[in-house]
């Protein structure tokens, strides 16, 4: 009896809690339906990261093929095409990419032990901002003595769609390279090398093609992912069950959060800063509060695989998840300025039947 009033009590108090969320009309805009496709050369091709540039014009997209597009957001026609130069170890697989946030037309591109830091949209023979800064960070490669961590150097890259080759910057690991995240300022950028150990984050600064290895030792677990503050000198590290916050300046451990169930595999961290998500294999996507404690303030269990990827959106209260269910489940997560008020979390749509999540 004392079992089933529990059971009964929990019940009630979920059914209270679900009547005081608003209705998801009442919270647009958020997507509904399918708007836009991205073609992609080819049937096989699998694309495996995608990125829009900070003014929400561009797309830019990864895939196996080695070759990085970049697409008009509003028409979906591809205007670049970046074909990434021969590895000698022969990897093709473009892991992860990343657009420089402060407006610069940078994109740093991850492809195996290699790192390229590509100007996109150059225009005929008129250099572009991020041609211009990468220009004069291959200056200071001249004489430059050879970095420990990585090797920097010089590459071209061809463009297939205007034709033409254009210089970028190669760097190499040594390791395998698995993502790549910008600093909000746009000189600095992040990657994770899982097997890397104690170089497994790497912090690199483009304008004087310099790298260095923010941890001495290594904390033991395997890095999945890594994540700048948006605005304080702060970098999340996720590694299988736990998300640490490190002082860049102070140089020491400012937060720890501990995962609940499952290894995890993706993070986001929301653009005030202070809210973290991360997709787990337990099929859960877990939402963490810095002002309140170490554990998850909110577990969501919609999933019924792996959660591969998850976001926030820059602009509006809304964050994302994608599984290998094949479903992208987006949620209404708002933020309130004041600390009594814990944050909002309410589904608004499940988007199915899309394809195998990668």
């Amino acid at each position: 009896r004392k079992g089933n009033r529990t059971a009964e009590n929990l019940q009630r108090r979920m059914a209270e809690q679900k009547a005081k969320l608003p209705k998801p009309s009442e919270l647009k805009p958020y997507p509904r339906k399918l708007a836009m496709e991205y073609e992609h050369d080819g049937d096989q091709v699998c694309v495996n990261s995608v990125c829009v540039d900070p003014s929400g014009r561009w797309l830019a997209t990864a895939a196996d093929d080695g070759v990085v597009r970049v697409f008009e957001v509003a028409t979906t026609r591809c205007v670049r095409k970046w074909v990434l130069p021969a590895s000698e170890k022969r990897e093709r697989k473009v892991t992860s990419i990343s657009w420089c946030p402060n407006g610069k037309d940078v994109l740093v591109a991850v492809r195996g032990h290699q790192i390229f830091a590509l100007p996109i949209l150059m225009a005929g023979s008129q250099s572009s901002s991020g041609q211009v800064l990468i220009n004069q960070s291959l200056a200071l490669l001249a004489g430059k003595e050879t970095n420990p961590k990585a090797k920097w150097s010089k590459t071209q890259v061809k463009e297939n769609l205007k034709g033409g080759a254009h210089d970028s910057v190669c760097i190499d690991l040594g390791k395998k390279a698995s993502q790549c995240s910008w600093h909000h300022k746009g000189d600095y950028f992040a990657t994770v090398c899982p097997s890397g150990n104690n170089m497994a984050v790497l912090v690199h600064q483009l304008s004087k093609c310099a790298t260095q290895t923010p941890f001495n030792k290594s904390k033991g677990n395997k890095i999945v992912s890594c994540e700048f503050h948006p605005s304080k000198p702060v970098l999340f590290v996720a590694s299988e069950n736990h998300v640490r916050a490190f002082h860049l300046v102070k140089q020491e451990l400012v937060a720890k959060l501990v995962s609940g169930s499952g290894s995890i595999i993706s993070m986001a961290v929301h653009p005030l800063g202070d809210n973290i998500i991360v997709g787990t294999t337990a099929e859960r996507v877990e939402w963490f509060d810095l002002d309140l404690s170490g554990k998850a303030y909110k577990v969501i269990r919609n999933h019924s695989n792996t959660v591969q990827d998850v976001a926030f959106h820059g602009h509006y209260p809304l964050f994302a998840s994608a599984s290998d269910d094949g479903q992208v489940h987006i949620f209404h997560g708002m933020v309130y300025n004041d600390f009594e008020t814990n944050p909002l979390i309410v589904p608004v749509k499940i988007l199915k039947n899309a394809h195998h999540v990668t």
